[in-house]
């Protein structure tokens, strides 16, 4: 079964051990922008995506893979 990109973003949001509110510090974002990307109620654009992978430490593919098996 294919997760959701919310669903990648919040387990990698997790497995580093930080908040919505910390990851959203990372990206210069609301952590309540952060979290509505997790609920899927909106779609991050690509430049977007950059961004919360380059928080995460991940590439973009990791990011929208949803593992970890490559990071930046």
């Amino acid at each position: 079964m294919n997760r959701s990109i919310g669903d990648n973003i919040s387990s990698l949001r997790r497995a580093k051990g930080l908040r919505q509110r910390d990851l959203g510090d990372l990206c210069g974002m609301a952590d309540s922008r952060i979290g509505e990307y997790e609920r899927d109620e909106h779609i991050p654009t690509k430049a977007t995506l950059e961004r919360i992978a380059k928080g995460l430490g991940v590439t973009v593919e990791v990011l929208l893979r949803g593992t970890e098996e490559e990071t930046i």
